[in-house]
């Protein structure tokens, strides 16, 4: 069974599951920040990896610190700083009593992230492991749902006659590192034309596309905001676009959709 996750404040409880590492795509260093890790398998030293049940180890991962969940001894650290390593990057790492370590965010070849070690002289070595996608759950998921990089967007027209079909949301108030993942069967989709955009729930006319000067969330590593105004009023959508020419974020109806990584 989940275990049930607790947030500070004790204000919101959730089931979590594991981080798969397919759903954890780190292209630049903003992109470490806003997570939250479940591990499927924790070392400790060179005693071996083992298996140990979702949310028994919690690591949250913002841009400024690391917080740590079922190992009391390291709790709380705030990151110094954050520089690119051969494996992926390297944390600098301060508890409140001035206690230095290091944590390493490993990559793979295709940039997912495999696994989170943690050195320092004061606690000792801890890496912690991500659960891991087979190839025919990939394959689902490639063909189900719309993936981050599928076209670099350069200007709001090259989202026209394309139809996106989300991954995962959040609705607005929700913590962003924990989205709700869609299935196929959910049918969630938007599909872009110049005057035109039709969701499995509305089809909205489409009165001007505007570059935005700020959406209403703040996610690290957004570039560009594209605002869909109706002609018929209501909230208009946001395409959020990161520095890459990626599509980062949909923001509609007070619920923010995110692409498979």
């Amino acid at each position: 069974m989940p275990a049930i996750f607790v947030m500070a404040g004790g204000d919101k409880s959730e089931e979590l599951q594991y981080t798969m590492k397919q759903d954890v795509r780190i292209w630049s260093v903003q992109d470490i920040g806003g997570r939250l890790i479940v591990p499927e398998k924790y070392e400790r030293g060179y005693s071996g990896p083992m298996e140990i049940d979702p949310g028994d180890m919690v690591i949250r991962l913002n841009s400024y610190e690391v917080n740590f969940w079922g190992i009391e001894e390291l709790n709380y650290f705030t990151i110094l700083s954050t520089t690119k390593s051969k494996v992926g990057y390297v944390m600098e790492l301060m508890n409140p009593r001035g206690q230095t370590a290091k944590m390493k965010a490993v990559l793979d070849e295709d940039n997912y992230l495999s696994l989170l070690y943690f050195n320092s002289k004061n606690f000792g070595e801890h890496t912690f492991f991500l659960a891991s996608k087979n190839s025919k759950q990939l394959r689902a998921e490639a063909a189900a749902f719309t993936g981050a990089d599928f076209k670099k967007i350069k200007k709001a027209e090259d989202l026209f006659n394309e139809d996106i079909r989300p991954y995962a949301f959040f609705n607005a108030g929700e913590d962003p590192a924990q989205p709700n993942f869609l299935s196929a069967k959910d049918s969630v989709s938007f599909s872009f034309s110049n005057d035109t955009l039709i969701t499995n729930q509305h089809i909205r006319q489409v009165k001007k596309v505007k570059t935005a000067k700020s959406g209403s969330i703040d996610k690290p590593g957004i570039q560009q905001i594209y605002q869909f105004v109706f002609k018929k009023g209501g909230d208009p959508l946001l395409v959020y676009v990161d520095r890459y020419g990626r599509l980062a974020l949909l923001e509609y109806e007070r619920q923010y959709y995110m692409l498979r990584p």
